[in-house]
């Protein structure tokens, strides 16, 4: 019987579309009346919101890695010791056989020490795979430096000789060091941990990293519309962005691509890119982070969104939600989602890494009204298949959470439950 759920994040407040469905998550379950644990490695900035809902949260205190010293960063993201103690003494006085464990990210503070934490219950434990860090030391599967997919196996030869990190190639070793820690404190290939992807797409990738396919399993992401009014984005000319300002998102591409376009760029986000923005492109209008709900009063002035993201993009959750508010969407083409956003009707793609084809595209769009209008009747009607509701996604979960201890327990597996919480 499933007795409550453990949600396990590097952050407990919004910064990117990992850590807002590991959030949405706890939120949902607790619809449902699950209790429901959030074990978070800052210094628990989302607690007044989590305990609001009745979540217990456990946080660890710490920040990221890019906002601590380099040697510290270097030693905590390789084996977070605070983390593993934190995370063991939990289990050791909490844990029970009804409890899920459901892991979403670790890269930032958690770091593998997470993963050891949590072997003794690695039988009731759902892995998130949000991105590529279970099967690649960037977590992208991406060459950074020759702007390709990468086909190589993590950590052969050829991988670790291969110069693909978009800092340095002492950054790529240091990320494969991560990697071969992880893989020696916790195989997944070897376990019995279920890993939950996130697109069609990504099963290859973790298929073709050893794991078997019993272990991998698709729950699309839910996205709602940032807005349900009925937007005209051909009356306006403004270029939007959605996202944290990390490297690997491509906002300094996006600026510099608007201004070789002459368009208008606003970036709603924030991150450690903001400064270089500010001072290399005063241009751009960074409205820094906002709720879903101010999102959506901003973007009624949208002629597209752009997701300039230099790899490919495991899902792309800004780009649904705003296709599904009626607007056009550029991508990178090697995003899992660009496929089906041009078969859609309501998407564009440029070569990923291109700024000049990324220019192109957006000064294609500034100056064709009736494509803009085109293609947002088009997203209204066709983002949606993308995605799913949040209730459905809920279902999802849970259903996994059921099949998770059934299978740790050896009964015969019980139906799914629809509605509330039971078991």
């Amino acid at each position: 019987m499933l007795t409550g759920v453990v949600i396990i994040n590097d952050l407990s407040r919004a910064a990117g579309g990992a850590t807002s469905l590991a959030l949405l998550s706890a939120r949902l379950l607790r619809e449902r009346d699950v209790p429901v644990t959030f074990v978070t490695g800052d210094a628990g900035e989302g607690r007044a919101e989590l305990e609001a809902l009745g979540v217990r949260v456990v946080s660890l205190g710490s920040a990221p890695l890019l906002e601590r010293g380099r040697a510290r960063s270097l030693l905590t993201g390789l084996y977070n010791l605070s983390a593993f103690r934190m995370m063991r003494a939990w289990i050791a006085e909490n844990d029970q056989p009804g409890l899920v464990y459901h892991l979403h990210t670790w890269s930032r503070i958690l770091s593998p020490a997470i993963f050891h934490a949590l072997k003794p219950v690695a039988d009731r434990m759902l892995i998130h795979a949000h991105d590529y860090f279970l099967t690649c030391p960037n977590g992208l599967q991406y060459n950074f430096r020759s702007a390709h997919a990468c086909q190589r196996t993590a950590l052969s030869p050829a991988c670790l000789l291969t110069h693909c990190d978009k800092r340095s190639y002492g950054q790529k070793l240091w990320r494969s060091s991560r990697q071969s820690v992880r893989q020696a404190l916790f195989d997944v290939a070897a376990g019995s941990s279920q890993v939950i992807t996130i697109h069609p797409n990504m099963r290859a990738t973790f298929l073709r990293a050893g794991l078997p396919a019993s272990q991998v399993h698709l729950i699309r992401n839910p996205a709602e519309p940032f807005t349900r009014e009925d937007l005209s984005p051909q009356r306006f000319a403004k270029f939007y962005m959605i996202s944290r300002l990390n490297p690997e998102k491509g906002f300094e591409d996006a600026a510099a691509a608007a201004r070789l376009a002459g368009v208008h760029l606003a970036i709603i986000g924030d991150g450690p890119g903001r400064d270089l923005l500010r001072t290399h492109y005063p241009e751009v209008e960074v409205l820094g982070w906002r709720a879903k709900s101010e999102i959506g009063a901003l973007l009624v002035d949208a002629r597209a969104v752009v997701v300039p993201s230099r790899g490919p993009e495991p899902f792309g959750m800004a780009a649904v939600e705003a296709a599904g508010s009626g607007l056009p969407i550029i991508i990178n083409d090697q995003a899992n989602i660009a496929e089906e956003a041009v078969q859609g009707g309501f998407g564009l793609t440029f070569t990923t890494g291109s700024v000049a084809a990324l220019a192109a595209t957006m000064r294609g769009l500034a100056d064709n009204d009736a494509l803009i209008e085109r293609m947002s009747g088009q997203a209204r009607s066709q983002a949606k298949e993308l995605t799913q509701s949040e209730s459905a996604w809920c279902d999802q979960l849970m259903d996994r959470y059921r099949v998770c201890l059934v299978e740790a327990g050896g009964t015969a597996r019980p139906p799914m439950m629809q509605e509330g919480f039971a078991s």
